[in-house]
């Protein structure tokens, strides 16, 4: 899985905004906001993902880059779904599924960052 920093830096603030979000749910305007939030979390997580580098250098993490696909495939899947019918709906039923959709980012975020010190620390050797 190759992802450059501008891309990380992106879905990274992409992230915090629907966490933000999540903590801030009472606000007036707030389905609003979670509408624009989510069209810009879903054009991040729509990037392709190219593992070639991947393969070549830490082939043993290639199953685990291939299941962090899947993974960002179906939250680019739930995004999408919350955008067509959760925001429109009740504002409790969108904070659940927002609720459900932060969840599985942060165990999205813990699998890419184990990828990155599997194939960084132990298949590559670090910064020695």
């Amino acid at each position: 899985m190759v992802v450059t920093a501008p891309d990380a830096t992106r879905r990274w603030a992409a992230e915090r905004r629907l966490e933000h979000l999540l903590a801030h749910c009472d606000t007036p305007g707030w389905l609003g906001r979670l509408r624009e939030a989510l069209v810009d979390f879903r054009d991040c997580f729509a990037m392709a993902n190219d593992d070639g580098v991947l393969i070549t250098e830490a082939p043993r993490m290639v199953f685990l880059s291939r299941r962090l696909e899947r993974q960002r495939h179906r939250l680019w899947r739930q995004a999408e779904n919350l955008l067509v019918d959760g925001a429109e709906g009740a504002g409790m039923a969108a904070e659940r599924r927002l609720r459900q959709l932060v969840r599985e980012v942060r165990r999205y975020r813990r699998g890419v960052a184990e990828l990155l010190y599997q194939v960084y620390e132990v298949d590559l050797g670090g910064e020695h």
